[in-house]
């Protein structure tokens, strides 16, 4: 399992596909949380 998790982590440092990959889901979490947030200081899910 180790060394699975290895070839998938330096696919992912040093491939195009991977970096871009990484990007993708950087830019989905980081939406996904502006999405949540009420700009209010509290995410949505506290509020209630």
């Amino acid at each position: 399992m180790a060394a699975l998790v290895k070839k998938i982590r330096a696919w992912l440092e040093n491939s195009a596909p991977g970096q871009l990959l990484q990007a993708v889901t950087y830019a989905a979490m980081a939406l996904l949380v502006l999405a949540y947030f009420t700009g209010h200081g509290a995410f949505i899910y506290e509020a209630f």
